[in-house]
């Protein structure tokens, strides 16, 4: 039983480090010093549950030429991306990608209403192609 909550412990901490990894790069342009913070954490994160969910090996790997590599790697993508997110500004991007209808242009405009998204059609068009997904 200790085991599999070992695994599911580690496990959690892996996709959390991961999730970290990528959702720091993919919103950098957003949040460049948060993502400067959160990359590198979630290597570190994601190195030392790896390692973690093998109770044989798991202190001698943890400290290990490789873990060194691992931390260099992640104390030069916070230096990089650090140094990077200085000359971006940040423009506190949303989740919502403008789906959202009343959203004022500017703090001191009434709000700017969009028309509802259009719906694909029911059938494929007709035009030779696939276009299956």
């Amino acid at each position: 039983m200790s085991q599999a909550v070992s695994l599911v412990a580690f496990s959690l901490l892996l996709s959390f480090g991961v999730g970290l990894v990528g959702g720091g790069i993919q919103h950098f342009e957003q949040f460049p010093e948060r993502s400067a913070w959160m990359t590198p954490i979630g290597l570190l994160m994601s190195y030392v549950a790896f390692v973690a969910k093998d109770s044989k090996g798991r202190w001698r790997h943890l400290l290990s030429p490789f873990a060194a590599v691992v931390v260099a790697i992640a104390a030069l993508a916070w230096l990089g991306m650090t140094a990077l997110a200085g000359t971006i500004a940040s423009d506190g991007h949303s989740h919502d990608h403008g789906s959202t209808t009343g959203t004022p242009a500017k703090p001191d405009q009434a709000p700017v209403e969009s028309a509802p998204p259009t719906k694909a059609p029911a059938e494929p068009a007709q035009d030779g192609h696939s276009h299956s997904h």
